[in-house]
């Protein structure tokens, strides 16, 4: 009786699927203290603005299962722990100099297979895919977005042993001026042609997860040379800014108003 209370009384909630601890890791630290410390730009209304992280990356009821359903877990129980536990890692890494990402390698897959798996695009993706098959359904709906929360879930936990295999590098940028950039996706990928999941299929792509303005994880599918902690170049950073803003569907947030941008 207590946990069915519990779960309603979550239910409506402003839901949260980029944690805000880590669009924090995005503000310019001459605007921390600022009430809204964020650029942001919308991609429908082509602007930016001033915002805080609780007023992006969020959807009213986005986790919410219905009323009458009974799950064995809430979407919070899936990502708790990495959330909690992802900006004491980011700042440690930050203060040691970027290199010491390695010890912390398995925490930083992991958090980005969870983006992965809790982004609007996966929600999409798997939403389009089951309801097919429940044609006629009047509840075709309802039942696709629970499916979508649960598939969620165990994405959350199957992922990152999956991603743990790909070639990870860090890289790094020294100045909030060129900064990699925060979006609804929060992961993106790349392929060498414009198919992504042709590229995905025959394992040839690349996949980068913005940590914060200054960090960026790197992964190839293909083995890779060099070294595993890299100061990228500002055609480097730009080039991720644009994929970023090209595969993004409702906000980039920065820590800089871009230029060139509108």
């Amino acid at each position: 009786m207590q946990k069915s209370k519990a779960l309603s009384d979550a239910r409506g909630r402003r839901d949260h699927y980029q944690s805000q601890g880590y669009l924090r890791g995005f503000i310019h630290p001459e605007r921390e203290r600022l009430p809204k410390p964020l650029w942001v730009f919308d991609l429908k209304r082509n602007e930016w603005s001033e915002k805080s992280p609780y007023q992006i990356g969020c959807e009213r009821g986005f986790y919410d299962y219905p009323p009458d359903s009974k799950p064995d877990a809430t979407a919070d129980d899936a990502f708790r722990r990495l959330e909690d536990r992802f900006p004491r890692v980011r700042k440690r890494i930050r203060s040691d100099g970027y290199e010491s990402w390695i010890q912390h390698r398995d925490t930083l897959v992991s958090f980005a297979a969870m983006m992965a798996a809790r982004s609007p695009l996966f929600r999409t993706q798997t939403v389009s895919q089951i309801l097919p098959s429940l044609a006629g359904d009047p509840n075709g709906d309802v039942l696709a977005k629970n499916f979508s929360i649960t598939l969620m879930r165990a994405e959350i936990q199957r992922r990152p042993e999956d991603w743990q295999q790909y070639h990870w590098v860090l890289g790094y940028t020294k100045t909030p001026e060129y900064p990699f950039i925060a979006s609804d996706q929060g992961v993106g990928m790349w392929g060498n042609g414009a198919d992504l999941t042709e590229a995905y299929e025959q394992n040839d792509f690349w996949l980068w997860c913005p940590l914060s303005w200054d960090m960026c994880l790197i992964a190839s599918s293909q083995p890779l040379s060099g070294e595993p902690t890299a100061e990228l170049r500002l055609e480097q950073i730009i080039e991720i800014q644009t994929l970023a803003r090209r595969q993004a569907s409702i906000f980039v947030a920065s820590p800089v108003r871009l230029p060139n941008w509108t």
